[in-house]
């Protein structure tokens, strides 16, 4: 009974940390936004950082990237757009206001995936819901 007890507060505290890590570190990663990089480069400038969105036009040695807020113009060659996902992208953020691409990952049919979770959705509520009926003091089995 003690060693349950004590197991459990071990997860609940490893969790609350857990949790307080991820939310620390976003907000550092958060600290950065391309608005502020645009408007003073020399300050903002002269680091790497990630990207996530879509490729919208890909020029000779230029292409779009929709990052969800605005269209980016990024320097690069050879990038091709993901099919029917979306691209996340390893960029150099230079100091005369220029974005230079290092590398990129497509996630190709990422959307797909998407489409199938939802139906796998509607497939597990309605499987729950032939096996249990809502009733106004709970669940009862059907």
């Amino acid at each position: 009974m003690q060693y349950s007890r004590l197991r459990y507060a071990l997860i609940v505290v490893l969790f609350l940390l857990l949790f307080a890590h991820q939310n620390a570190w976003n907000l550092q990663r958060e600290r950065f936004h391309i608005d502020r990089f645009f408007e003073d480069p020399l300050t903002y400038g002269n680091h790497t950082g990630q990207r996530f969105g879509k490729v919208v036009g890909v020029q000779a040695d230029t292409f779009d990237f929709n990052d969800g807020d605005k269209v980016i113009r990024i320097e690069g060659s050879g990038v091709v757009p993901a099919v029917l996902g979306e691209t996340i992208l390893y960029v150099d953020y230079r100091l005369d206001g220029r974005m230079v691409l290092i590398d990129y990952h497509n996630y190709n049919y990422n959307y797909v995936l998407y489409g199938l979770s939802l139906v796998a959705f509607f497939y597990f509520v309605w499987l729950f819901f032939r096996e249990w009926k809502l009733t106004k003091r709970g669940f009862r089995d059907a």
